[in-house]
């Protein structure tokens, strides 16, 4: 659908003004690494994205807008009011707007041609380990697997990356602290510091996530 000039030029604004709030968020995300005081700032930029985003949706909800545009409109709102929810560490809510954009984005997938269902199929790629994460979060315990081969994998990058190696880190350390000894050519052998054990964790993850991509299995997201 070709659209009105003004309308158009309207649809554009609203959307820079939400790129422009979620870019800023990106960078505030950084610099709260080192100062924690700066994450205030980044939820409310966070908050002030999704804010226009939904009023971007709603915009497209006009007879104007063809249905491709309105569903794209859709998962934006969703994607971001799930990083609102996922800052807030409100993890049900956040997975259930990533889900629903999840759930656009692969229905516009299947619609389209396979150069543009790439291109929604990588967005779903991206969304994934957020909806682990969420899921882990939430009590699903096996979900720390699917985060581990995905992060091997390439999945899990920027927001996410921080996140998947301290989840890791710290399942590894829980691990650990239970650890007692290994099998080395036939021998148990003792392991009584920490680092080894966590390091000899880690090894044997990164063993069985080579494995489980060498021999895949359907990955079940909830």
């Amino acid at each position: 659908m070709i659209f009105p000039l003004c309308v158009l030029r309207y649809l554009l604004l609203v959307l820079m003004e939400a790129e422009r709030a979620w870019s800023y968020a990106m960078q505030l995300k950084q610099e709260a690494n080192t100062e924690p005081r700066k994450r205030f700032h980044l939820l409310a930029r966070l908050r002030k994205a999704a804010k226009h985003s939904e009023r971007l949706e709603k915009l497209c909800e006009s007879h104007r807008v063809d249905a491709k545009t309105k569903l794209e409109a859709q998962a934006y709102t969703a994607y971001l009011t799930g990083m609102v929810e996922f800052e807030l560490q409100e993890w049900k809510r956040a997975m259930e707007a990533f889900n629903k954009c999840k759930t656009i984005y692969e229905k516009l997938a299947s619609a389209f041609t396979e150069e543009m269902a790439a291109l929604y199929r990588q967005r779903v790629d991206e969304i994934s380990p957020n909806i682990r994460y969420c899921a882990y979060n939430i009590g699903d315990q096996n979900a720390i697997n699917d985060l581990m081969q995905m992060r091997l994998t390439g999945g899990g990058g920027g927001m996410m990356a921080e996140k998947l190696e301290t989840l890791i880190t710290q399942a590894r350390t829980k691990q650990a602290a239970t650890m007692s000894e290994v099998e080395w050519r036939g021998r148990s052998v003792p392991v009584k510091v920490d680092k080894a054990r966590i390091f000899l964790l880690g090894l044997a993850d990164n063993e069985a996530a080579i494995a489980q991509v060498r021999n895949p299995t359907p990955l079940l997201f909830v």
